[in-house]
């Protein structure tokens, strides 16, 4: 994964001024929402090769007789659901797991705006050893948990390839990140593909170049900005704040962890507090990501926050429950 990025940096040109990420939050958030756009572009491409079996021969290596099978759709949707893990995997498991003690996206941050002629020896290790490494791990992990094949994995490998390069050369942030102008993925995989593989017939060549103009021709229907993206994650946290929490209450990003459980799991429509004070286990999930020195008093507010919005929107619930909440209220009273 990562030894595509070294290559990425090193080809990139002209120094530019920064504009988006001001610090490591915005920072984490930039990759939060890259690697969601890697997830959308990488199903895009599974439905390019649905709809046009020809575009598989962007993808080198495969066997002729090689299918989208139900099982290989799985794996490309799993497998890209552990992109660039070692930099925004923020669950305590995956820590202890690989010997970390936090997302690798804060240690990046330290190197954000550089391009890699300006970074140290130092810095440079830690994108060679606590990043490549740690996604070297998860990739063979996941290769051993998922028993995948050969063929298998050269169809994941470059369907990430794919997705990944995209996403970098065609997202705005790219360039602030990398300290240069950021070329689009065609660009710089133009340039590669003929220094690196001269050797094969100009067709070749010429399908992967096509497939990966495709995908930036539909990026800006595909993918969300960043700036959108922020956005909803700061309406988001009012919203936790209305609940009876802060993000200051919560284990480091869990406000975003949060954020994208509820868009991937709501129903079309329903608001955060409906979604967490109505659904016991919902509610049980957001009081595991507080953390552990957080106190009664977020507590008791969490349960007010209920107290107040089944009061409002429920009176079933909020006629059973009045007892547990008017001895809540008593207790915030003093």
């Amino acid at each position: 994964m990562f030894k595509t990025l070294l290559l990425y940096l090193l080809i990139q040109t002209s120094v530019l001024a920064n504009t988006f990420v001001n610090g490591p939050e915005d920072f984490y958030i930039h990759m939060k929402n890259h690697v969601n756009n890697v997830q959308r572009l990488g199903q895009e491409v599974i439905s390019i090769l649905e709809q046009d079996p020809k575009a598989k021969k962007a993808f080198m290596g495969l066997r002729h007789d090689f299918e989208l099978t139900p099982r290989i759709k799985l794996l490309a949707q799993q497998f890209l659901q552990v992109h660039d893990a070692s930099k925004i995997n923020v669950d305590p498991k995956f820590f202890n797991k690989y010997h970390v003690t936090g997302p690798g996206a804060n240690e990046l941050y330290s190197i954000y705006g550089k391009t890699y002629e300006q970074m140290s020896e130092s810095e440079k290790q830690i994108i060679i050893k606590r990043i490549n490494g740690i996604d070297e791990q998860v990739r063979a992990n996941f290769i051993k948990a998922n028993k995948v094949t050969a063929d298998e994995m050269t169809f994941l490998d470059q369907l990430e390839k794919f997705a990944d390069l995209t996403e970098r050369g065609s997202n705005p942030v790219t360039s602030e990140e990398i300290g240069k102008k950021a070329l689009p993925a065609s660009d710089y995989m133009e340039k590669v593909l003929k220094n690196n593989h001269s050797h094969l017939p100009p067709y070749l060549l010429e399908n992967k170049l096509n497939l990966f103009k495709r995908l930036e021709s539909i990026y800006p229907k595909v993918a969300v900005p960043y700036i959108q993206y922020k956005t909803e994650i700061v309406t988001f946290r009012n919203m936790l704040f209305s609940m009876g929490t802060g993000k200051e209450n919560l284990r480091q990003y869990g406000d975003i962890e949060l954020f994208e459980y509820y868009k991937k799991n709501a129903p079309k429509n329903v608001s955060a507090d409906k979604f967490f004070l109505e659904n016991d286990n919902n509610f049980d999930l957001l009081k595991s990501f507080h953390l552990k020195d957080a106190g009664k008093d977020t507590d008791v507010g969490m349960e007010m926050a209920r107290y107040q919005y089944f009061k409002k929107n429920d009176i079933t619930r909020y006629t059973k429950f009045t007892r547990l909440f008017d001895t809540l209220a008593g207790e915030c009273a003093h």
